[in-house]
């Protein structure tokens, strides 16, 4: 399954300055752990990102791809299994539609 999350999906999203942030969860990942996925992950990344963008930042308290979309230009965080991020995305997505 891949999901968006952050200010993308919860509605705070500025065209001008803000990334996508996409999810991608792999329910059957026992025998990974999130780098591992990540880079798995990169192989088809690469197909899609702008040359020379792709960039992997393991420091993250989620290990993260990020890249610019070839055709669009839109700058994307992509990680594996962050679901704290979609849920606190839901989280905020609610709040603002309450008032």
């Amino acid at each position: 399954m891949i999901s968006g999350f952050g200010s993308c999906h919860n509605g705070s999203w500025n065209t001008e300055k803000s990334d996508i942030d996409v999810t991608a969860v792999f329910f059957d990942s026992l025998t990974h752990n999130h780098h591992q996925l990540i880079k798995m992950c990169s192989k088809i990344i690469a197909k899609v990102a702008k040359k020379g963008t792709l960039t992997y930042v393991p420091a993250s308290r989620v290990p993260i791809l990020k890249f610019y979309e070839d055709i669009s230009g839109i700058q994307v965080d992509f990680n594996v299994n962050n679901l704290l991020g979609i849920t606190n995305s839901n989280l905020i997505f609610t709040y603002t539609q309450v008032d």
